[in-house]
């Protein structure tokens, strides 16, 4: 009795989120092989792959990149609007709202003993559980409607023991260890499956092409980080008359 206590926490977050994003996309016109162009103030239009046929030429477009665009039309006519862009009758700007939401777990536990008269023990645990959502922060939140999305998650923990013991009237001890670490995952949800709509590839159409639009991926790649840390320490406090004495040493 009166020699055991202990101390429980437990807190949950939800936490939704949201951001507009602006995508630049190409005109169903252009994506049909259409070239609009502005000559004498008239946006005038020619057909690429008839010029292309009329040149023996490859007159059709490639299938893969066909696919990719074919999605991200699908995808932009479900939600959000389309914006013409002055003096620019290839591409439009898509406009739309991400949303998604991210869940937190805090544990933390103590106990304390009293071993002896002169001896006592504490232990202190701290966990915190991190459940991959949307990852908004690094951009990895989804590029149109429907397409993949990453988050980073993983665990953080803390342990601590002490123990502490007085010798006499005028000198206690006190020996602790401290311990935290854990590993955070980036973007582990990633697979194969999220690129075959582009047959595998990680197609580059953005501003480096000239198509000029917005990339459809957001991330091709995942890695994990843990930094652990390991603390021992010892402190001795002696009461000497009017004076006291601290000294220890720490390893870590």
């Amino acid at each position: 009795k009166n020699k055991r206590f202990f101390f429980v926490n437990y807190e949950e977050f939800r936490n939704p989120n949201s951001i507009a994003r602006t995508r630049t996309v190409l005109t169903p016109a252009a994506q049909s092989g259409i070239f609009s162009y502005i000559s004498g103030g008239q946006v005038r239009t020619v057909n690429l792959f008839n010029i292309a046929a009329a040149n023996n030429q490859l007159a059709t477009p490639d299938p893969t990149i066909a696919s990719v665009l074919g999605r991200i039309q699908q995808a932009v006519s479900s939600t959000g609007t389309l914006t013409p862009i002055t003096n620019n009758p290839n591409r439009q700007l898509y406009n739309f709202l991400n949303t998604g939401s991210d869940l937190r777990k805090f544990l933390a536990l103590r106990f304390d003993f009293n071993l002896t008269r002169n001896h006592s023990f504490e232990f202190v645990m701290n966990r915190q559980n991190f459940t991959p959502g949307v990852d908004f922060l690094n951009s990895r939140d989804p590029i149109f409607p429907g397409f993949p999305f990453y988050g980073q998650g993983g665990v953080r923990k803390s342990y601590t023991g002490a123990l502490r013991s007085n010798f006499g009237r005028n000198v206690v001890n006190e020996l602790r260890y401290a311990q935290s670490g854990g590993t955070t995952d980036f973007f582990g949800t990633i697979s194969s499956a999220d690129f075959a709509f582009s047959g595998g590839y990680f197609l580059d159409i953005g501003a480096t092409t000239a198509a000029n639009i917005t990339n459809p991926y957001n991330n091709n790649f995942a890695q994990q980080r843990g930094t652990p840390t390991y603390d021992l320490t010892d402190s001795v406090t002696w009461i000497a008359g009017n004076h006291t004495i601290n000294f220890g040493g720490q390893y870590k």
